[in-house]
């Protein structure tokens, strides 16, 4: 009996965080994009990061030009007048792959750890 209720806390709790990132989606999704910025490779996929209301990030990138096959998103704080923005990803392959901040300078974007 007690392996049963440990197998339905964590399926209860592993859903939980699920659902939690799904929320956190969908708010990104729903945010207007403030600023955009496009890195683009020949013969490889094009990489996007679009900042967006409401503190919101989105980094992805496209498979053929129209599906979203890498995306990793959160939120970004920055100061009045910084050109620096620390980011917050929802998972931590986004830390991993661009960093915890990034400086803006006019149309260019740098990310670093």
């Amino acid at each position: 009996m007690r392996i049963v209720l440990a197998l339905c806390s964590v399926f209860l709790f592993s859903c939980a965080s699920t659902r939690d990132i799904k929320t956190k989606m969908n708010a990104v999704d729903q945010s207007a994009v403030l600023k955009s910025f496009k890195n683009v490779v020949e013969g490889v996929n094009d990489s996007y990061f679009e900042l967006k209301e409401n503190n919101y990030f989105d980094s992805y990138r496209l498979l053929f030009d129209s599906v979203k096959n890498t995306r990793h998103a959160g939120t970004y704080k920055s100061s009045v007048g910084n050109d620096t923005i620390a980011l917050q990803f929802f998972n931590s392959k986004g830390l991993k792959l661009l960093g915890s901040k990034a400086v803006i300078k006019g149309k260019n974007i740098t990310f670093f750890k």
